[in-house]
């Protein structure tokens, strides 16, 4: 029998439970599942979906799970407490519940956890430890880019690979210097995010959210136990989410493990959120990893013909228009009719074409890569999707990069075209390019000296967005047809995503415009809600 000793109780539920086992409270609870796995902790109650029980780990931080109650064999309050098995049908969840999809028992997951949290990687100690002296190490928000930490990872770090391995370190220097646990947990967070947007180590990254404290990184740490091999795990933890806000992350982490229906039942949560933009894309997004293609075109269509959104909405209906083009020519692809070679597919990305190269060999796909493509984007899980191209011989159940969602379609639509193009008989695909200009060149018009040269007449603009939990409300200066300045009037979203956030502000500023400026990951609403402000004010800018 497999045991799992847990060391210490929370005395707050301790004393809830005295009152009904004054005798055995004072011992940790016990619960074994049907497999002959006990875990001791606590427990947290039932509902609906099961038992609620906490797990202690050795290595540091707790689990909160919520264990089917078929899986359940019996619970020990001091004495043995039998549970009540699910009538036949009740309660029949998809594989990820029943741990058919594990590839790794938790047990193991938590060895690889703890082994990554003792264990710094091999290059943390060679790397030099290099940032703006300027650079106040408390994460205050700051309009200056040089001193403020969220918006140096935004700009300085994010978008240059060759900076990730000093980024992490600094951030490991930070903890090291934050006095305060609300420091040290939001240092924790972004080593977290760090480690599984940077460097792909799924390992390291839930350490590090758990340091961080489990509540609000439900996704994060299921999307890590899933990459890990422990999808009945993933699964749990998704069910702890609160509800709202919906995370549209979720949507796809639900899909990737197997439970399609429960990721779309976040659907229409989020777009009464104010993020159907969002919300169907990744809803066809989870379609697609499970080979609903028919089902995905539909939400694909709901993208592109979305009138509201976040910044990205422009984006994201070019995108949607894309995947149905790729999806309708993917269900006519027959590897084995494909002769051997290399063939080429573009589709649009974040910041233009990209261009896919798959190599056929035996009636199979030997290899892909990224050919061309100009996105900046973190790159890292770039080359996990060529790899889950070739595993899956093809688009069905590949995993995306999180926060480089467009980037990943890319590929994979991108992919689509190259096999569709390479079947016999197939016409050659016509690449993206910008319109040429005519033969005929339009008359130039003369300027109107009553109108200021550029973008945006000069003036102050107010423009609203609604962030996570807030209305935003952002007051733009324009002087010379340029955004001078960008001041927040109002807004009352949570101070930690608000601070991520406000990285955005200074890019609008050097982008003169929410055109190219993406959200930001971890803070997704309410720095949505801030381009949406901005953009809000700057059509009123514009100059017709």
């Amino acid at each position: 029998m497999n045991r799992i000793r847990i060391k210490g109780h929370c005395f707050a539920v301790l004393m809830a439970l005295l009152a009904l086992l004054p005798a055995a409270a004072s011992l940790a609870d016990e619960l074994e599942l049907a497999n002959g796995t006990v875990y001791k902790g606590k427990l947290l109650g039932r509902d609906e979906y099961g038992v609620k029980f906490e797990v202690q780990m050795d290595g540091g931080g707790a689990i909160a799970m919520t264990i089917p109650q078929n899986m359940v064999k019996e619970l020990r309050l001091g004495k043995a407490v039998p549970v009540t098995p699910a009538a036949p049908g009740v309660g029949d969840r998809p594989t990820w519940q029943s741990g058919k999809l594990d590839t790794r028992t938790r047990e193991q997951v938590e060895l690889l956890i703890a082994e990554a949290g003792k264990t710094p990687p091999a290059w943390l100690a060679a790397t030099k430890l290099d940032y703006p002296k300027t650079l106040d190490l408390s994460w205050a928000p700051n309009d200056d880019a040089e001193k403020d930490l969220s918006r140096y990872f935004a700009e300085g770090i994010y978008g240059e690979p060759d900076k990730w391995h000093e980024g992490i370190k600094l951030l490991h220097y930070v903890l090291d210097q934050s006095k305060t646990p609300q420091l040290k947990a939001r240092t924790a967070a972004a080593l977290g995010e760090a480690y599984l947007f940077l460097e792909s180590d799924p390992a390291r990254a839930a350490w590090w959210y758990r340091q961080a404290g489990s509540k609000g990184f439900e996704c994060e740490l299921a999307n890590c136990y899933r990459k890990l091999g422990c999808v009945s795990l993933a699964g749990q933890t998704l069910t702890l989410m609160p509800n709202p806000p919906v995370h549209v992350l979720a949507i796809r982490v639900w899909a990737q493990i197997g439970d399609l229906e429960a990721g779309l039942k976040l659907v229409d949560g989020a777009a009464r959120e104010g993020h159907a933009d969002a919300a169907y894309l990744a809803a066809g997004d989870a379609c697609r990893y499970a080979g609903q293609y028919k089902q995905a075109i539909g939400y694909y269509q709901q993208v592109t013909a979305a009138t509201a959104g976040g910044s990205d909405l422009e984006k994201y209906k070019e995108v949607a228009k894309a995947s149905i083009d790729a999806l309708k020519k993917i269900e006519a692809v027959e590897l084995r009719k494909i002769a051997d070679g290399s063939y080429t597919g573009e589709s649009i990305g974040y910041d233009g074409p990209l261009t896919i190269e798959v190599v056929i060999a035996g009636g199979k796909i030997t290899a892909a890569k990224a050919a061309k493509q100009t996105e900046d984007r973190p790159l890292t899980g770039l080359a996990d999707v060529a790899k889950g191209i070739a595993d899956a011989q093809g688009i069905k159940g590949v995993d995306g990069v999180t926060g480089a969602t467009v980037t990943t379609d890319a590929m994979l639509n991108a992919t689509a075209v190259a096999l569709a193009g390479a079947m016999p008989g197939a016409p050659k695909p016509v690449a993206i390019v910008k319109p040429s200009p005519t033969t005929k060149p339009d008359p130039v018009a003369k300027p109107d000296p009553a109108k200021p040269k550029g973008q945006y007449a000069d003036g102050v603009y107010t423009g609203e967005g609604k962030g996570h939990k807030s209305q935003i409300v952002l007051e733009i200066t324009v002087r010379n047809a340029k955004i001078a300045q960008v001041k927040v009037v109002s807004q009352k979203d949570d101070a930690r995503w608000w601070a991520r956030a406000l990285a955005v502000i200074p890019m609008v500023i050097q982008r003169n415009g929410t055109d190219g400026v993406n959200t930001v990951s971890r803070a997704t609403h309410s720095s949505r809600g801030i381009l949406t402000a901005a953009k809000t004010a700057l059509d009123k800018a514009k100059v017709n």
